[in-house]
């Protein structure tokens, strides 16, 4: 599928215009070229910013203008320090790159208080992921969407590794370990394969 094929489709099932902060998914370029999956519940923070003014057909999703949105959507509401979001995606990516590129999503595109199922988005994701090593999902709703008995199961690619885990009852420093350790395999594999 081409950039603007997949543009398109995405304007199909999301629609030309996100301005109550859904957020259907973020990367650094075109999703076809990430290699790890992270699935959460829903987005903690709705940014005032169209989710489409970060997309440009040729280059994908321009994640350094989303991140410069989202730090100061923070900053102007008063949230001090990182998120937990920041923390646990930035761990991961500075234990993939530079080989390995990671998209992140949510099971639900709003957040909390306006909630409405992803699903369609995944779909689309998972068809076109097709260098998908691994997926992370975090909570009860990512879990039934992409865990080892996850609806959306048969679109994953079958030599991806899938790591499921619950977001209550863990203290961050298990989840950093966590985080660590499955990075570490996801480069094992890679250079396995390679």
């Amino acid at each position: 599928m081409t950039t603007t094929d997949f543009t398109n489709e995405l304007k199909q099932i999301i629609g030309c215009s996100l301005n109550r902060g859904e957020r259907p998914f973020v990367c650094d370029g075109y999703p076809a070229t990430c290699h790890v999956m992270v699935v959460g519940q829903e987005p903690a923070t709705a940014l005032l910013e169209d989710w489409w003014s970060f997309w440009d057909t040729e280059y994908g999703f321009r994640e350094d203008g989303f991140e410069s949105a989202y730090k100061n959507h923070h900053k102007n509401h008063g949230k001090k320090g990182s998120d937990t979001r920041v923390k646990f995606l930035n761990r991961i990516t500075c234990n993939l790159n530079p080989e390995l590129k990671s998209l992140e999503t949510n099971a639900s595109m709003g957040g909390a208080t306006s909630w409405y199922s992803n699903e369609e988005v995944l779909k689309l994701l998972l068809k076109e992921m097709h260098n998908l090593q691994a997926i992370i999902a975090f909570g009860r709703y990512a879990r039934t969407m992409v865990g080892q008995s996850g609806r959306l199961r048969y679109l994953i690619n079958p030599d991806a590794k899938i790591y499921e885990y619950k977001l209550r009852g863990h203290k961050d420093c298990y989840l950093i370990a966590e985080i660590d350790r499955i990075c570490a395999e996801i480069k094992q594999r890679r250079h396995k394969d390679t």
